[in-house]
Parts: structure tokens; sequence; C-alpha cells
């Protein structure tokens, strides 16, 4: 539920923060606050050399779990609602789902199959609600917003196979100095000309303390005490809480149609995360 809530507001953050600060300043300024966070606790872990140890994989795990769908996911956050964006991006164990049985060949009965098929479902049909309804909407954000979902998706099978017997902590705190290096020259090069509020800069400083350092820390931990599906289905969470801060916060209208549809996104989960009788 922690996790949840943390990530849910990260939405809204990313919304209110976008008319002050482009994407990639805003993600680059977020991980190199969670770099700094990490780079403390790698000291006092005595992390350094396990970090030298891994830093290939840890490297490669920064572009397509980080720094690439942070970017897709920022991007997208801006110009959909908090509710709608958290939403696409709870698909995101149903990729974890569809790539575990292409990738690394785990059979999935038919309960997850048919959780599968719900979830794009209900996505299908509240890109179809919002589109109706919105004048502002934007297909291209929304399917930045999907991509970044496929690469977690992706990303958590590849940690399953690459990263056994890691400490997690590692994971967490490597893969996010390597993202930071990584942001660091598009983050020089899009610097904001203009002035920003303090309050924004105080926002991605939660983003960057809270929405990567301290969730990082609790989603890699739990990834390896359940497993890929089982803790990629924290964002089914998500969209509860975003669509609660953005009413609460942003005043964002909730339809009937996106409570149908993440009523059904939510069975989707329970399909894909239930044993097998």
């Amino acid at each position: 539920m922690l996790l949840g809530a943390i990530w849910g507001s990260s939405y809204l953050v990313m919304r209110m923060s976008g008319p002050f600060l482009d994407p990639l300043p805003m993600i680059g300024v977020r991980l190199l606050s969670s770099a700094l966070f990490y780079a403390v606790l790698m000291s006092r872990w005595k992390m350094w050399p396990d970090f030298r140890r891994h830093s290939g994989k840890l490297f490669w795990l920064a572009v397509f779990n980080t720094a690439v769908p942070f970017c897709l996911s920022c991007w997208g956050a801006v110009r959909l609602h908090a509710g709608v964006a958290a939403l696409l991006n709870a698909t995101v164990p149903l990729f974890a789902s569809l790539f575990a049985l292409l990738w690394l060949r785990e059979h999935l009965h038919s309960n997850q199959w048919l959780g599968v098929f719900f979830g794009f479902a209900g996505v299908a049909l509240l890109l179809h609600e919002r589109s109706g309804l919105q004048m502002d909407f934007h297909p291209l954000a929304a399917s930045a917003t999907m991509g970044a979902a496929a690469m977690y998706g992706f990303c958590v099978n590849g940690v399953k196979r690459y990263f056994q017997g890691v400490d997690p902590k590692l994971i967490a705190c490597g893969s996010t100095l390597w993202s930071a290096v990584l942001m660091a020259p598009l983050t020089c090069l899009y610097w904001p000309t203009k002035p920003v509020p303090g309050w924004v800069w105080g926002e991605v400083l939660w983003l960057g303390l809270m929405g990567t350092g301290v969730a990082y820390l609790l989603y890699f931990d739990l990834l390896a005490r359940v497993g890929p599906t089982r803790a990629s289905a924290v964002t089914y969470l998500l969209p509860l809480f975003a669509m609660f801060w953005g009413w609460l916060i942003l005043h964002e209208e909730i339809t009937r149609g996106e409570i149908a549809c993440g009523a059904l996104i939510a069975l989707a989960v329970y399909l894909v995360n239930r044993r097998r009788c």
C-alpha cells in the first residue's frame, strides 16, 4: 500500500510540475537527488565493491528500467490526467506475464491468459472513454506511457534472470546511479532558461527521494521475495491513488467509465496473480 501511494502521487507531481519544467530536466534532477541519497547509503552499507562487480548488468538495467521509461512516463504524465496515466502504467503485470511466457518460457494457466485479455481490454476501453470525453487527449502520450509499462514488464523478468542472488538494495542503488549519469548530458542540454518556481523544485526532490529513492528499495525487495509477476502487481494500486490525488488536489473528474475500466483492470490483476486451483 505504501509503495502504491508513493508511486501514485508521482503522476500528480509530474502533471503539476510539467507546465514549469520540461520532462528531461525534471527526470535528471529526480535521478540526481535519488543517486546522491543512494550514494550515501552505499557507502554506509559498504556496497561499492559489489557495484563494480555487477556494474555492466546494472548499466543496462539503468537504461531500460529507469532512464528511458522514466522519460516516456514523464512526457506522457504531463499530457494526461493523473489517473489515466497511472491506469496505463498499471498494465505492467500484464506485460510481465507476456514476457515471462515469450522470453523465460514460463507457463501461463487459463486464469492468467484471461487476466491478460481483461487487462488489455480495460486499457482499450479506458482510452476510448477518455478520447471521447477529453478534447486534449494525446494518443502519443498514451502510447509513450504504455511503452514505459512494456519496458518495466520486460525488465522485471530480466532482474529475475540475471540478478539471482544479488542484494535488492544494490540493484536499486546501482541502477539509479547509472541512470543519473546517463541523464546528466540531456539534463544540462535542456536546462530551463526561465526561472522555475521553488515549489516545483520541491516537488521534483519529492520524486527523487520518495518516488525513486524509497520506492525502489521497497520494490526490489518485494521483487526478491515474491517474484516478478506478483511484485509488478503493485502497479495496479497506482490508478486508485493517482485518481484520488488528482480528484482531491487538481479537481480532475472521475467518470463512471473510468471506474468501470479500473474495475476490469483490477479483475485482470486478480486473475493474473491467482494461484491455479
